[in-house]
């Protein structure tokens, strides 16, 4: 359904980028819809990308998941990914501390990165990465505060505050780079959403513009952020972070809004 004022005329749009957790899944549930979704958009000549903040998993877990989908592994890209190969580019060979998970570790060391645990005495490294950490406890913060004090980059994979799960929201890297900015004034360089890099990335590979793109999330300051930032039409959908009343309290407002992906089948059938 459609809960937006005005129509969504999609018959204008060449390609859809979807992102992942609060769209298309919650938690490892994929949501009702979802995949007859996009089988529909392709069938109807639309290109397809899926862009997710995800730092837990790397490349190949990425891609297992999506296994059910209509999707092709080139149609899929993650922000731990895009971490990596923003880190190679500027500085090859690279010993890079870390904050997340095994797939984080994994992507560094697809790009011949060195990852490097944070401990309460860390060694000397060039960039701390900071991802989804469920076992961050105040021994790794110690850390972290360490390394950036002795001058390494701080570089954070997105800046999500929360991410929908099957069982409830979990907190996300966004409060942990805020915190590390604050206690060392050290400003972050953010790689996924809400800067507009892997929008930019996936307009690339499916070889539109911005005006043939549409940007669908569930988050107001992560998703329609970075789509608006990047030039492109934003649609919310409310399987999510986001509810009709945040939108109505934000200043930051979704071209269009849909009560679930499955709205964008009934829009381009009407």
């Amino acid at each position: 359904m459609n809960v937006s004022q005005t129509r969504f005329d999609f018959r204008r749009y060449a390609g859809f980028v979807f992102d992942v957790d609060g769209v298309l899944f919650r938690g490892e549930e994929i949501i009702d819809g979802a995949r007859e979704t996009l089988r529909y958009l392709k069938a109807q000549g639309k290109k397809v990308f899926c862009l997710s903040n995800n730092s837990r998993n790397d490349r190949y877990q990425y891609a297992e998941k999506f296994r059910s989908f209509p999707l092709e592994p080139e149609e899929l890209f993650h922000a731990a990914r895009g971490t990596a190969e923003y880190i190679a580019s500027l500085h090859p060979r690279a010993r890079v501390a870390f904050l997340g998970g095994e797939g984080l570790r994994t992507e560094l060391q697809l790009h011949d990165l060195t990852p490097v645990e944070v401990t309460v005495n860390p060694p000397e490294v060039d960039f701390l990465v900071v991802g989804h950490d469920p076992e961050f406890d105040y021994a790794k913060l110690t850390g972290a505060v360490r390394i950036l004090r002795r001058g390494a980059r701080l570089i954070a994979v997105n800046m999500d505050r929360v991410f929908p799960q099957a069982e409830g929201d979990i907190p996300g890297p966004a409060g942990l780079v805020k915190a590390l900015e604050y206690y060392t004034g050290v400003q972050a360089t953010v790689i996924g959403k809400p800067t507009p890099t892997l929008a930019h990335l996936a307009l690339r590979k499916m070889g539109i513009s911005a005006e043939e793109g549409v940007m669908v999330g569930d988050s107001l300051l992560s998703d329609i952020a970075c789509g608006k930032a990047a030039g492109m039409t934003t649609v919310l959908v409310l399987t999510g972070e986001a509810s009709l009343e945040d939108v109505e309290r934000s200043s930051l407002r979704p071209d269009f809004v849909l009560q679930d992906v499955t709205a964008l089948i009934e829009e381009g059938e009407t």
